[in-house]
């Protein structure tokens, strides 16, 4: 299967037209008549149904699109994707793509779309709206690789698609319940207000807060957490997708946000007006609400939990429609005055509270399964990347030729990661996690691979054990898995007879501090195209006979002390050293320790808590220190740049500290 890609314009390779707008509505819509899809419609990428229907009279003035044309949204949120179920007709914020399948697979067009969604934002021009025209999406250039190709991509992100649909279908039933139980409990109270028989009013148990912070590009200003009306559903105000944003610092204490708080939107299309989100922890990172939204803010005598379910009450939203004010711009404003009105149930704040236990359980719920959502969303972004690595034809070309990678020093995978050339090693280190998502056909030919072992706990029996595998694909077919057994060398000689010394010493593995060194235990595999490279690791393959372990060589109370004083991380960077082959700096050591981190675990960690960790090290006799050497590295890494000495601002060369694993006596 090859991974060659041509860049082609999108008007070579499909058939693309824009929607149209219905100038009567009243007679363009209803029954009788095909789907009518619009920008809200593109949501499950596959259009099933739609919001809207046509009349056989609407249809007159319009287009129908055939099953497997892609839909993309050209004004508004760009780049917004869907693929025909069935007939439809695309409104005028939709331009239609129908690719020919003798070019492009509908499905792999359709997430190639949606994998350059931001370059399409980026074409996009507009004075109060972004718009993309139609001319130039003709003239956009999109990545065509082989028909397998595409459809082994399609097939990959369809099934990652479907399994965060799952995940959103789940918490959509989560939702749903919490009101039942609402209602269920609160059924008098909240009829009574139905029914205005009695009832309370927000401005008398809330605090108000009209009109959020302004962004401001000007110098001198703040950088905030941004909660706008983009990212309020009518649930929790998730942090993570929150946007920072800079903002006047002066005033800036106004506007922030504390756990309990609700923000909802005040200006906004009508079917959005009035859309909430509450905000659960307060967070180190100051976040604001922004403009065109409000803050609300529960007294003690109102629980917030109970006032945000209350207030994405349907009742709620009927009363927020019918007290908005339309304006020409297709916005609708919330005045001050109707949200002091709203009204509230009566109920007792113990049953308030009794209510909030329960509803903390389901929100716990789907904050686990959005924890879900994100993995399988940087799953997707992996797959993403393939599309956008496909685009660079001359690192596709470089990699599928077998350049030199000493002279480059970094491969591409496939996955888009770059890994780097080790010359000490003769090798290219690669992340312990990208071995259960690469394919062995991904591998580059002529050139190991060492998949780098996960950090380990002290406690587990290879905790500095300095074994690992690497893998050598020899041609498309064929594959050599190598075992690196380490074996001590001259510190423990009794246990070594000079056939092994003469070995490691042919070998040219030794390490620099010479007490151990690698013997090799290679075999030919055969693998089939679309096998993990996983599947080479087999457990006769891990299982090492005996192998030399620096940790184990410490004494009792040396690993004692390792066990008991050191924190995880601290740990994992002392393992760094048991691992080494040469003296390290801590620029080094920090790189590692991400790289064998298989959730990235340690990415909140700095340089200086490396650099701190190596103090500690160092003096508890650890590891010994040697100075003066010239260490060279990327100050900003650009593909197939050469690395550069470090230089201190005369230009002089900078002396890095580095330190070795000590072998301690006693």
């Amino acid at each position: 299967m090859s991974k060659y890609a041509k860049m082609l314009p999108l008007e070579e390779v499909a058939k693309i037209y824009s929607g149209v707008g219905q100038k009567s509505p009243k007679t363009a819509f209803g029954d009788g008549g095909c789907p009518w899809v619009r920008v809200e419609d593109l949501q499950n990428t596959s259009v099933k149904t739609t919001s809207r229907y046509l009349t056989k009279e609407g249809m007159k003035n319009t287009k129908v699109s055939p099953v497997g044309t892609v839909f993309f949204s050209k004004t508004g949120t760009i780049g917004k994707v869907g693929i025909a179920a069935k007939s439809m007709a695309p409104s005028n914020n939709i331009i239609a793509v129908e690719f020919d399948p003798e070019q492009i697979y509908p499905l792999y067009g359709m997430y190639c779309l949606s994998a350059l969604q931001k370059e399409f934002t980026a074409e996009a021009q507009g004075a109060v709206y972004d718009s993309l025209r139609v001319s130039t999406f003709r003239k956009f250039k999109i990545p065509v690789p082989s028909m397998d190709y595409q459809k082994h991509i399609a097939t990959e992100l369809d099934r990652i698609n479907n399994a965060i649909l799952f995940q959103k279908s789940n918490n959509e039933n989560i939702q749903k319940l919490v009101y039942a139980v609402f209602n269920n409990s609160f059924t008098s109270q909240v009829e009574s207000v139905i029914n205005q028989q009695n009832g309370l009013y927000l401005s008398d148990y809330v605090d108000i807060l009209m009109n959020g912070a302004p962004k401001t590009t000007q110098p001198d200003n703040e950088t905030v957490r941004y909660v706008s009306t983009a990212i309020l559903d009518d649930w929790e105000i998730l942090f993570g997708e929150v946007p920072v944003v800079s903002i006047n610092s002066a005033p800036s204490d106004r506007f922030l946000l504390r756990s309990g708080d609700i923000v909802m939107n005040r200006i906004n299309s009508i079917e959005r007006l009035g859309r909430c989100g509450i905000f659960t922890k307060d967070s180190n990172i100051r976040t604001v609400f922004g403009q065109n939204t409000m803050r609300l803010r529960a007294n003690k005598n109102l629980n917030p939990f109970f006032l945000f379910i209350w207030l994405t009450h349907p009742f709620i939203k009927h009363y927020i429609q019918t007290q908005a004010k339309n304006s020409t711009s297709f916005q609708s404003t919330l005045s001050k005055q109707a949200v002091n009105d709203i009204p509230l149930p009566i109920v007792d704040k113990k049953e308030q509270d009794e209510f909030a236990v329960e509803f903390e359980k389901y929100l716990a719920y789907i904050q686990n399964a959005n924890q879900i959502i994100v993995k399988l969303q940087e799953l997707q972004n992996i797959w993403f990347d393939r599309i956008h690595l496909l685009q660079n034809t001359n690192i596709v070309s470089e990699i599928e030729n077998d350049i030199k990678y000493k002279e480059k020093h970094f491969w591409v995978n496939s996955l888009g990661v770059e890994c780097y050339y080790d010359n000490y090693l003769e090798c290219i280190q690669v992340p312990v996690c990208d071995k259960t998502t690469l394919n062995i056909s991904d591998l580059p030919q002529g050139v190991e691979i060492q998949f780098l072992n996960p950090i380990r706990d002290v406690n587990d029996s290879l905790y500095g054990s300095l074994g690992h595998i690497r893998v050598y694909r020899i041609d498309m077919g064929t594959v050599r898995v190598t075992q690196m057994l380490p074996l001590a060398y001259r510190i423990d000689q009794n246990d070594l007879n000079s056939d092994i010394n003469e070995k490691l010493e042919d070998s040219d593995m030794l390490s620099e501090q010479q007490d151990f060194g690698y013997l090799r235990n290679s075999r030919d595999v055969k693998f089939e195209y679309g096998q993990a490279v996983e599947s080479l690791f087999t457990e006769d393959i891990l299982n090492m006979p005996n192998p030399y372990n620096r940790f184990e060589k410490l004494p009792d109370k040396a690993r004692s002390f390792i066990k008991q004083a050191l924190s995880r991380f601290q740990q994992a960077v002392y393992e760094e050293f048991l691992l080494a082959l040469q003296p390290l700096a801590c620029h080094m050591i920090r790189k590692q320790v991400l790289l064998r981190t298989i959730n990235d675990d340690f990415s909140c960690y700095t340089i200086q808590d490396v650099i701190a960790t190596v103090h500690l090290l160092e003096n508890t006799g650890l590891i010994e220190r040697r100075q003066g050497l010239q260490l060279s590295y990327y100050d900003t890494y650009l593909q197939g740049e050469k690395r550069r000495v470090i230089q201190d601002h005369r230009g002089r060369s900078i002396g890095i500290d580095t330190w070795v694993w000590t072998v301690l006596r006693g």
